[in-house]
């Protein structure tokens, strides 16, 4: 097994991105809003956000809907093991911005300030996706550079990718290592956090 962190990941906000996510793709911000929103994006949220990244490689195998990692953790999903059928090694990861954001939107929202928040909480979950997306890029060249080929990121939470595999995917990855923990009911806190896996396979020659 290979375990890493990584600090401050190579991520950059899109605010076409934010303001979609905003408005789920329909219309367009109110004038003052948007340009809060701007200011937000480009000068206030690489303060406020703290994203990182503690992610592991592991060979695995795959048999009767499980994933078998090679120190004898295993997650539980039949989709996920049929997707990772000809992968002999998977990446884990854990990602996260930090805890400081959801103390300013808990503040921001019982201060009344609740577009604000509202726009705090989207920047939030477009960096969290912004650091998922360095993950795939870190797995698709780490995979590449090992004569493989990585599949997309699957998370918890998602079909027969259950919550139940939670901890296990946070303790695979090392999760811990970067103050991410679990509530009772297996969801991650800070809120504005992620945790999944992708597979790597052999590339198919000839």
């Amino acid at each position: 097994m290979e375990k890493r962190i990584v600090k401050q990941p190579d991520i950059h906000l899109s605010l076409s991105r934010v303001v979609r996510r905003l408005t789920h793709g329909k219309g367009e911000l109110p004038p003052k809003m948007m340009e809060r929103l701007e200011k937000i994006v480009a000068s206030e949220a690489m303060v406020v956000l703290e994203p990182a990244v503690a992610y592991t490689v592991s060979e695995i195998v795959v048999e009767d809907g499980r994933i078998l990692t090679s120190d004898g953790e295993f997650i539980e999903s039949p989709s996920i093991a049929k997707l990772f059928a000809d992968c002999k090694m998977a990446l884990f990861y854990a990602a996260t911005v930090g805890e400081y954001l959801d103390n300013l939107i808990e503040r921001l929202s019982f201060s009344g300030e609740t577009v604000e928040a509202m726009l705090w909480d989207v920047v939030g979950s477009e960096g969290t996706e912004e650091i998922a997306r360095f993950v795939s890029r870190v797995s698709h060249n780490r995979a590449h550079l090992a004569g493989m080929t990585s599949t997309a990121r699957r998370s918890p939470g998602y079909g027969d990718f259950t919550l139940s595999n939670q901890p296990v995917v946070l303790k695979i990855s090392g999760g811990d290592e970067i103050g991410i923990h679990l509530s009772e009911g297996n969801y991650l806190i800070p809120r504005k956090s992620t945790t999944g896996v992708l597979g790597w396979a052999k590339i198919a020659r000839g």
